[in-house]
């Protein structure tokens, strides 16, 4: 099974297997590193309604959310 859901709260990225928490970070070294040791990204990931109010979930914008995420896709 691949990461195919995330999550964000208190200023995290969450990684999810299906129902599986598997593990939270910021950096978006460390999310991709995570997201290859646990068998890649699925080819659809999907994401909370909380993705879309990073502000409310520890980030200082959506942008922010936005720009890490990015990151970890041109990492992948």
């Amino acid at each position: 099974m691949m990461i195919d859901f995330v999550s964000v709260s208190e200023g995290l990225v969450e990684l999810y297997k299906g129902d599986e928490f598997v593990a939270a970070y910021r950096n978006p070294f460390m999310i991709a590193d995570c997201i290859m040791k646990n068998g890649g990204p699925a080819s659809v990931i999907r994401c909370s309604s909380a993705w879309h109010f990073a502000h409310e979930n520890g980030f200082d914008s959506q942008k922010e959310l936005d720009l890490i995420w990015d990151e970890v896709c041109k990492l992948l």
